[in-house]
């Protein structure tokens, strides 16, 4: 029983702790832990990229321009583990690599994203 209270205490946290990240300032902010929030042009928050050990780790979420929830990824200690759209399609292991692209910045990932996750046949 203890156990179990310990273990629900600690899941508890981890929930609330991936939720109230500060927003990364500095490199070193990536280590201790916080979230990358990029923002379009117009100020419209297009994304929440949270790190650790300067590694991206936890809920990577993606936005629509109407601040819906476009797409979430999991991630651990830089590798993407799952991903889905807001509809619940899973992405494929091709689409995780292609979002990830070194090549690509912000905006192409979303536009990527918005191609497998508005189209029509996306469930």
């Amino acid at each position: 029983m203890l156990l179990k209270s310990v273990l629900m205490g600690f899941l508890s946290f981890s929930i609330l702790h991936a939720d109230t990240l500060k927003e990364c300032k500095t490199e070193a902010d990536k280590i201790s832990g916080c979230v990358v929030k990029e923002y379009d042009e117009n100020g419209k928050l297009m994304a929440e990229i949270p790190y650790l050990n300067d590694l991206f780790h936890g809920d990577m979420k993606y936005y629509t321009e109407d601040k819906k929830l476009l797409a979430l990824v999991k991630a651990e200690n830089g590798k993407i583990i799952s991903s889905k759209c807001f509809d619940d399609k899973v992405l494929t292991d091709k689409d995780l690599t292609e979002i990830r692209r070194e090549d690509i910045n912000i905006e192409q990932e979303i536009n990527y994203l918005k191609e497998i996750c508005l189209s029509n046949d996306s469930k």
